[in-house]
């Protein structure tokens, strides 16, 4: 029983859906910034960005098409008939993204958005088409492509951590934690993209191994981020990166506006989520998920460049690295286009 995110099951709206999630998924940090230009501690901004992403999803589980009767039906069936291993599959997503998500808002709160988007974001995407690579090779037709592609984007890490280090030459004491929490970021996010993939049936997205619907992942990964954001906040509260450990109670002091800022960030987010299912569901795979994804990183260091300034001030030569950070990050999914057509 195939159910639409929207009505009107083309590529061409896919591909629009697609370019809405690059659009949140590079934009939803500005919310984090706003907030700490406010004094809000990213961990305490985390837990209302989990909140409101998790209520989003919901919501947009309960609204496709003309009737919210067809996300009843798909929720109860895959609960009716589970498949503990595609429902384990996407809770464990949904459970390693909360895990990565807060890790790269750490790193976009030391490093700035520029640098720990750029870095993060891009090693995410390109680390888990190579380990889908490693594991599925025939699925690559021109493996050269494939190899050209991380070499770019790893070239492009390495600018952009050199960049960072120009940017605070005076600070060079921070300079590994920022880069550190962007890399790990990197790092454990890709690893939810083949969670994800391992739990939707191939019905919807071609060439993944499991069973749900995108609705019932959809609201599964919503399970499994919000199960896992206290435990991940309440340790990042009482153990924080800067500044004295701090209480959940401040959490409930925090100003209305403040909390609003990060329900928006999750918001943001839950709207790319349910463009990036919805265009997966329906242009070709490599192509959606390279647009929703690479794109990101791209859109996130033009408003760290150019809404936030971050890096104003700094040497010449730092900026003229980002420039080229920005060039590898176009040429990288290029190349990653070029070396097949599946994932």
């Amino acid at each position: 029983m195939k159910t639409l995110l929207l009505q009107t099951g083309t590529v061409p709206a896919a591909l629009l859906c697609c370019l809405l999630c690059a659009l949140c998924w590079g934009s939803w940090a500005n919310t984090q910034k706003q907030a700490a230009v406010r004094n809000c501690s990213f961990e305490l901004f985390y837990v209302d960005f989990v909140v409101g992403f998790s209520l989003s999803i919901l919501l947009a589980s309960l609204l496709p098409g003309t009737s919210s009767s067809r996300f009843f039906t798909a929720l109860f069936y895959d609960l009716m008939h589970p498949h503990w291993n595609s429902i384990g599959y996407v809770m464990l997503s949904g459970l390693v993204w909360s895990l990565g998500n807060l890790l790269l808002i750490a790193a976009t709160t030391v490093a700035g958005m520029a640098v720990s988007m750029s870095v993060g974001l891009s090693l995410s995407w390109s680390g888990a088409i190579a380990l889908q690579y490693l594991l599925y090779p025939h699925q690559v037709s021109d493996p050269p492509w494939l190899l050209a592609s991380v070499l770019f984007v790893l070239l492009a890490l390495g600018l952009a951590a050199k960049a960072y280090q120009l940017q605070i030459s005076s600070k060079a004491g921070k300079v590994g934690l920022g880069i550190s929490l962007s890399l790990l970021a990197g790092i454990v996010i890709l690893f939810f993209y083949g969670l994800t993939w391992r739990a939707v049936s191939p019905s919807y997205f071609s060439g993944a191994g499991g069973s749900m619907t995108p609705h019932s992942a959809l609201f599964f990964f919503a399970c499994g981020a919000l199960a896992g954001a206290p435990l991940f906040c309440s340790f990042a509260i009482r153990y924080p990166l800067m500044g004295r450990p701090k209480q959940w109670k401040s959490y409930f002091t925090t100003p209305f506006r403040l909390h609003l800022i990060g329900w928006s960030g999750g918001i943001i987010w839950a709207i790319g989520a349910v463009g990036c299912f919805y265009g997966l569901t329906y242009a070709p795979p490599l192509l959606a998920f390279v647009l929703c994804n690479a794109l990101a990183p791209l859109i996130a260091m033009v408003w760290g460049l150019h809404r936030w300034k971050e890096f104003k001030g700094s040497p010449r030569p730092a900026l003229r690295l980002m420039i080229w950070v920005f060039i590898l990050l176009v040429a990288a999914p290029v190349c990653m286009m070029m070396a097949g057509d599946t994932l």
